[in-house]
């Protein structure tokens, strides 16, 4: 079956914040405390898998998967940098996918055209870090609605079955796609201009 814009969509969107992981996955983006007053730090694969979790999502690509569950094993220690991990791993077909994967790059010009004019090591890197924590919140942002948008369009999908004659079925499955678009509606709201189009989509 030929898979929809949407689901194109879908499939770039997870490719990219698999990209993200690789790349940066130890990056801090913020510190928080704990229940005891510990502070610990946020990174971007830590943050991309709390955010999915806390919607019951989760990245749909085996490689992805992997890639995710791998990088937030190791986010706590000190030496963990995720882009030589991946690259280095002792798994040559996952390092050969990790490395393909990573190679391919999108620019946010407006984070280049910012740098372009420093020349201080620290403010192109409180730039660049900037850069990588607007790109993973809105990804992730992106990601959820594109999913909420592909299951909403699989359940109407499902109301043209010419087997389905039970109404209370016909009222479940409703009912579930107004779940979701309000939920879709909350979440464009975050979304609103901060949309990242995925390459060749």
């Amino acid at each position: 079956q030929t898979p929809t814009a949407e689901q194109n969509i879908l499939g770039k969107l997870e490719e990219m914040l698999a990209q993200m992981i690789v790349r940066y996955g130890e990056r801090e983006l913020y510190t928080e405390e704990d229940e005891e007053g510990n502070e610990y730090v946020v990174s971007v694969a830590t943050y991309i898998q709390a955010e999915l979790a806390n919607d019951e999502l989760e990245l749909q690509v085996p490689l992805h998967k992997r890639i995710l569950v791998e990088a937030v094993a190791h986010a706590r220690e000190p030496e963990f940098q995720a882009h030589r991990y991946f690259i280095s791993h002792s798994d040559a077909a996952f390092s050969h996918a990790c490395t393909e994967l990573a190679s391919n790059r999108y620019q946010l010009s407006k984070y280049h055209e910012r740098m372009s004019g420093l020349s201080n090591p620290e403010d192109i890197r409180k730039v660049k870090q900037a850069e990588i924590s607007d790109t993973v919140g809105m990804l992730v942002i992106n990601y959820k609605c594109a999913v909420l948008r592909d299951e909403m369009r699989k359940l109407l999908r499902s109301l043209q079955d010419p087997a389905l004659s039970d109404p209370n079925q016909y009222l479940t499955i409703m009912t579930a796609w107004k779940e979701k678009h309000e939920v879709l509606q909350f979440i464009e709201k975050k979304e609103g201009d901060r949309v990242i189009l995925p390459p060749n989509a």
